[in-house]
């Protein structure tokens, strides 16, 4: 099990940018079958910036 505060975070994130289907959806697949920890920040970062968010207002989300 693993603390999805910070995937929540992520999810909230790309709501405001009008991506958050996707941001849900990128996050099931490396935490359900590559075993992803969606607790680390920079995994989470990735997995934002692959569907179009900024990887500066990512990490800002992150620390803010």
């Amino acid at each position: 099990m693993v603390n999805s505060l910070k995937a929540n975070r992520l999810l909230q994130f790309a709501k405001t940018k009008n991506a958050g289907n996707e941001a849900e959806e990128r996050l099931f697949y490396p935490f359900f079958t590559e075993g992803k920890n969606l607790a680390d920040i920079d995994t989470l970062i990735q997995l934002g910036t692959e569907i179009g968010l900024d990887q500066q207002e990512l990490k800002t989300a992150f620390t803010d």
